[in-house]
């Protein structure tokens, strides 16, 4: 009998503590990433598995990872694993990265100063020869995040990334806005328009997607993406967000 009351004095306890955690902040499934860090050591990972068609040929992919470890308050490290890719060329495993994410503004007191950070990714190792374009990358955001209402956010990035593509370097900047609601106690929408300003033209795109939140340590999420020029180039990505404090 003692037993069974200790059982359900942990359950219990764990299920307040739980409930008494702030959830997490993701940077997915949006292109737009969050003005945020990831807790001083939290471990967060963020996935998704995704159906695109793109120039009238299709393809899917497992991962598009994003490994997220708090270092400190102000400090996070990122890493992002190669995402398993199979496409009319074939089947690979593309590019990993590195990075970190700083604070800007942690907390802001003014309703137009955002909370907002700086991030600055790497690329590690390139994709397969057969699948490769891009042969080094560097990209830095400054990402941003207002709250209007209690149950109405707007995000922005500005980024900048510049690559090397055939031994010659290029450049470009990405933009991105975004409107999160929420829609109930677990569950919210986003609209978000983002464009990458290439050297020769700007390309512009639009997402919708549902997240639940099953907890302040687990989320789900589900994402329909659209190119502006062409509703017939989409993509379609189903994705989990978990964290664990270590």
């Amino acid at each position: 009998m003692k037993h069974k009351w200790f059982v359900i004095f942990i359950y219990v306890m764990g299920a307040v503590l739980l409930q008494a955690q702030e959830a997490m902040v993701t940077d997915r499934p949006d292109f737009t990433e969050s003005g945020q860090l990831v807790p001083s050591r939290y471990l967060q990972i963020e996935q998704g598995t995704f159906y695109a068609n793109e120039d009238g040929e299709s393809k899917w992919g497992v991962g598009q990872w994003l490994w997220r470890y708090g270092v400190s308050d102000d400090f996070e490290v990122r890493f992002l694993p190669p995402t398993f890719l199979e496409n009319a060329k074939g089947k690979a495993f593309l590019e990993t990265s590195i990075g970190f994410k700083v604070p800007v503004v942690k907390q802001s007191q003014h309703p137009w100063v955002p909370v907002s950070c700086v991030v600055v990714e790497k690329l590690l190792l390139p994709a397969p020869l057969d699948f490769r374009e891009v042969e080094d990358r560097y990209l830095a955001k400054l990402c941003m995040d207002w709250d209007i209402l209690p149950t109405l956010s707007l995000g922005s990035n500005v980024n900048y990334v510049t690559t090397r593509i055939a031994d010659a370097w290029e450049s470009e900047v990405q933009w991105s806005l975004v409107t999160g609601l929420d829609l109930a106690q677990d569950w919210s929408v986003l609209l978000e328009e983002y464009t990458i300003f290439e050297p020769l033209e700007a390309k512009t795109r639009f997402k919708t997607a549902l997240i639940y939140n099953v907890n302040a340590d687990l989320q789900l999420d589900i994402q329909y993406d659209v190119s502006a020029k062409n509703f017939g180039d989409y993509l379609i990505e189903f994705g989990t967000s978990m964290r664990v404090l270590l």
